[in-house]
């Protein structure tokens, strides 16, 4: 998360990524108006996303946890932006 929110940073955009702390609460997530969810690999089938829109939801793959790659996260959050 430090490494995505540096590199936001680095490329001026308008995100600040912040670990959920409700334990997937989507009650206590959409309180928060997050413009979009970042979900872990795996987390697509155990949270229920109720109405929050399907395409501001990026699926974090394995390889990509893994490794630390955060162009795709990027990549998905400036298409956002626009």
């Amino acid at each position: 998360m430090k490494k995505l929110n540096n590199r936001i940073d680095e490329l001026s955009m308008s995100w600040q990524v912040e670990l959920d702390s409700s334990f997937g609460n989507m009650r206590d997530i959409e309180v928060k108006t997050p413009q979009a969810l970042l979900l872990k690999n795996g987390l697509q089938y155990r949270l229920n996303t109720g109405s929050f829109p399907k395409n501001d939801i990026y699926q974090l793959g394995a390889l990509e946890l893994q490794e630390g790659d955060i162009d795709a996260v990027i990549s998905f959050l400036k298409h956002l932006e626009r």
